[in-house]
C-alpha cells in the first residue's frame, strides 16, 4: 500500500501568500514613497494638476504651466507651483468640489481601474479641465484621480437563469498613483491596484461543468513616464505588470504586460490631435491597436473627442453638466451631475461595462472569464475633513452575465445569466 504523506495544507498557504503578496508590495511602495519624494530638491518646471482628467487612451493629462487659471468666477488661483518636488506639494491642496462644475468627467478607457491612466497627455486646455464635466460618478468613478481611493460594491443575490441557485457578489477595490520623481520637463509616476471580487453561489459553468470562482482578483502595479517637449508636444508611456485571476500570479501564464504609448500634438489655442497604441491583453481587443482622436473646443460650454475614443460634455448651465463617452467596443457612458451648495453634487448616470480574469484551471491557453452589466444609477459626492472626498451611490442593475471564451463573439459558452437587481456602492478618496 502507498502511503501519501504530503500534507493537504500546503496548497492553500502557498496559494494565499500569493494572493497577498501583491497587495503587500504595494502597500511597500506607499510606505516608502515619502522618503523618496523629500529626498527630492529639483524644481519642476511644469506638473500635473491636483484634479486628472484623462485616460492612457484618449491621452489626456494636465498642463501643468503656471498660470492664474481659476475655478470658475472664483479669484483663487488654481495652484501655486511648488518650490520643490513632495506628495504634498502635487496633491496638497484639499480636495473640493468647485463651485463651477470640473473635469472631463468619464474616462474613455474601460472602467476596470487597471485600463486607465492618470497622467496622459492632454486632449483639452487646463481651462476647460474645472469648467466643463464633473467627475465620473456610479461604480467606476474612474475620474477621480485622488493618489489613493478605496471603492466597495455591494450587489444582493439574484437567481441564476436556469439554475438552482443564486448569485450575489463583493467588490473591495484598493487604489494609488503617486508622482515619485520630476525633473523639468520630465514626470515619473508609480500606479497600482488590487481587486477583490467575493461570489455567494452554488453556479455552474454549464457547458464545461465548472463551479463559478469565488472569488477574483485584480492585482496591478506600474510605473508611467511622461516629457513635456520645447514644441509643446507631450509623450510618454505607461507600462504594468499584473495578474488578473482566480489565482493570482500561481503561474507564469497568468501575470500579464500591458503597455500604452501616446502623443499629443495641440493645435490652436484648445485643440490637439491625440495618437497612442495600446496593447491590453485583458480588454476586448487583446493585441496592440492604434487609436486616433481629435480634441475640439470651441467654447468653454462644449468640447468633444473626435475618433476613438470618442466623447461629448456639454454645459447648458452653470450647475448643470451632460456627457457621454464610447470606447471599443462595448464600453458606454453617460451622465448628468448637478451642481449644488458649495461641495455638493447629485448625479445619475448609464454604464454599460466589462471585465475579464483568467482562470487558473483553464485548458485554452487564451481563455478568460467575461462579466458584462449595464447599470443605471444615483449618487451624490461630498467632501468630509477637506482632505477625504466620498461618494455614495445606489441603482439597478441588467442585463448582467458571465462567459468564457477569447473575445466577446464567444458570449453564448459557459454563459450565466443573473438576474435584474439593485446594487450600492460607496467611493472614499484620501489626498495628501
Amino acid at each position: 500500500m502507498k502511503i501519501n504523506l504530503r500534507c493537504t495544507t500546503q496548497r492553500p498557504i502557498r496559494l494565499a501568500f500569493r494572493k497577498w503578496f501583491g497587495i503587500v508590495c504595494l502597500f511597500i511602495v506607499c510606505a516608502t514613497l515619502a522618503s523618496l519624494a523629500n529626498g527630492q530638491t529639483s524644481e519642476p518646471e511644469w506638473r500635473p494638476y491636483r484634479e486628472p482628467v484623462g485616460d492612457t487612451v484618449s491621452n489626456q493629462v494636465y498642463d501643468a504651466r503656471p498660470s492664474p487659471t481659476n475655478y470658475g468666477n472664483s479669484e483663487e488661483p488654481l495652484y501655486n507651483a511648488p518650490t520643490q518636488f513632495s506628495p504634498s506639494t502635487v496633491f496638497g491642496e484639499p480636495y473640493v468640489i468647485p463651485s463651477a462644475s470640473q473635469g472631463i468627467g468619464n474616462e474613455l478607457a474601460p472602467p476596470s481601474t487597471s485600463n486607465w491612466d492618470p497622467y496622459a497627455a492632454p486632449a483639452q486646455s487646463p481651462s476647460a479641465n474645472k469648467q466643463l464635466a464633473p467627475k465620473q460618478g456610479g461604480l467606476s468613478g474612474s475620474d477621480d484621480k485622488s493618489p489613493f481611493q478605496f471603492r466597495t460594491l455591494w450587489e444582493p443575490s439574484q437567481p441564476v437563469q436556469g439554475q438552482p441557485t443564486d448569485l450575489g457578489m463583493a467588490e473591495y477595490d484598493l487604489t494609488f498613483k503617486v508622482p515619485v520623481w520630476m525633473s523639468g520637463p520630465d514626470i515619473i509616476t508609480l500606479s497600482g491596484e488590487a481587486c477583490l471580487n467575493q461570489f455567494q453561489t452554488n453556479a455552474v459553468l454549464p457547458n464545461t461543468g465548472r463551479a463559478f470562482p469565488s472569488e477574483l482578483w485584480n492585482i496591478q502595479a506600474g510605473v508611467n513616464y511622461i516629457r513635456r517637449f520645447d514644441n509643446g508636444w507631450t509623450g510618454g508611456m505607461k507600462m504594468s505588470l499584473g495578474s488578473a485571476c482566480d489565482q493570482p500570479f500561481d503561474s507564469l501564464r497568468d501575470v500579464t504586460f500591458t503597455a500604452v504609448g501616446f502623443l499629443r500634438v495641440p493645435r490652436g489655442e484648445h485643440d490637439a490631435w491625440s495618437f497612442s497604441v495600446a496593447y491590453r491583453p485583458m480588454s476586448d481587443i487583446p493585441y496592440p491597436i492604434p487609436l486616433v482622436s481629435y480634441h475640439w473646443e470651441p467654447s468653454d460650454m462644449f468640447n468633444m473627442d473626435i475618433g476613438v475614443p470618442f466623447r461629448i460634455t456639454y454645459r447648458p448651465t452653470e450647475r448643470l453638466t451632460l456627457e457621454a463617452s464610447y470606447m471599443l467596443l462595448t464600453t458606454v457612458h453617460t451622465q448628468a451631475t448637478y451642481q449644488f451648495g458649495d461641495s455638493w453634487q447629485l448625479y445619475g448616470a448609464y454604464d454599460w461595462e466589462n471585465r475579464d480574469w483568467f482562470l487558473h484551471d483553464r485548458e485554452d491557453y487564451l481563455e478568460r472569464l467575461f462579466s458584462y452589466d449595464q447599470r443605471l444609477s444615483v449618487g451624490v459626492r461630498t467632501t468630509v475633513f477637506e482632505k477625504v472626498a466620498v461618494d455614495l451611490s445606489t441603482g439597478y442593475t441588467f442585463d448582467r452575465y458571465y462567459f468564457t471564451g477569447q473575445n466577446f463573439s464567444d458570449r453564448n459558452h459557459d454563459r450565466v445569466n443573473i438576474d435584474s437587481g439593485v446594487f450600492a456602492a460607496l467611493r472614499a478618496s484620501l489626498r495628501f
